[in-house]
């Protein structure tokens, strides 16, 4: 962990093994958040934290300091870029005419491992600079608590990509057979021999990767309409959810060239990538 000095500014930063992500969802998630921010028995404890995670949105957070004195910690979120960035005001009860300070946490990930800096600043003296002492104690518990936390991942390399006129998420029609365009799977070069067998009029089950998808997720109003009851994620077909895999049945309308499939009613859009591409059992006998 290094400290770094700028003017009126505590800066730490720390090294983490796992993704932005996770990070910042650890940050974030009130449960989460529980776990792991000033967990010194004896001296520090929260035992609450609310967040109402929008820009202008409340954070708050209550527990117990030394000798067991009640503290309270709250303020307002002013950027929010998932999840790279996260901008927060400061507000501690414990301090007598204590001024409103400036929280941020920058996230930048590399090969799996995220460096996060914090920048806590704005302090109207030395004195109330001094009092805070304990943020690489947080960082550490923060990093100690995500290490911990994180399942174990595997790399899935994409195939190929999905080339379509759908250019947005908003573009694009909840499921297939709602209006959507034709499409064009681009296979990577050096796997085009598992194409072979494909043929023209033969309908597949597409595999992709929803890259723009929120991972955060887990509970959604199914086809985001208040008006269907809240669900679990793994109920719907939404496409925010923990492993965003995308799963499309299309119909082959040619096979191009060397490495182009055409293919009828795609809803996924322009850049996607693909996982795997299998064909449509119909029978039982069928591999």
């Amino acid at each position: 962990m290094n400290p770094a000095g700028a003017s009126d500014a505590i800066v730490q930063e720390i090294t983490i093994r796992a993704s932005a992500e996770r990070i910042f969802e650890a940050l974030t998630n009130p449960d989460e958040r529980l776990k792991w921010w000033w967990r010194s028995e004896g001296k520090f404890q929260i035992t609450h934290v609310e967040s109402d995670l929008r820009v202008g949105g409340k954070w708050m957070m209550r527990g117990a300091g030394m000798g067991d004195k009640p503290l309270v910690i709250a303020g307002e979120y002013r950027q929010i870029e998932r999840p790279r960035l996260l901008v927060f005001t400061w507000l501690p009860d414990w301090q007598e005419d204590a001024a409103e300070t400036l929280v941020r946490w920058d996230l930048e990930e590399k090969d799996g491992v995220t460096t996060v800096r914090l920048t806590h600043s704005g302090f109207t003296s030395e004195a109330s600079r001094a009092t805070y002492r304990g943020w690489p104690q947080i960082l550490g518990g923060l990093q100690g608590y995500v290490e911990q936390h994180t399942p174990k991942s595997f790399d899935i390399s994409p195939i190929g990509y999905v080339r379509s006129t759908l250019k947005q998420r908003s573009d694009a029609p909840r499921q297939g057979w709602e209006g959507a365009p034709d499409a064009r799977l681009e296979i990577h070069p050096d796997l085009v021999e598992g194409l072979d067998g494909i043929e023209s009029g033969q309908d597949i089950w597409i595999f992709t990767w929803l890259h723009e998808s929120q991972r955060s997720v887990l509970k959604t109003h199914p086809r985001d309409d208040l008006l269907n009851p809240i669900m679990g994620v793994f109920a719907t077909r939404s496409p925010d959810r923990p492993n965003p895999i995308g799963l499309h049945r299309a119909k082959v309308l040619s096979v191009d060239g060397d490495r182009r499939l055409q293919v009828q009613g795609l809803e996924a859009i322009d850049g996607t990538p693909i996982v795997d591409i299998k064909p449509v059992i119909e029978r039982s006998g069928d591999f």
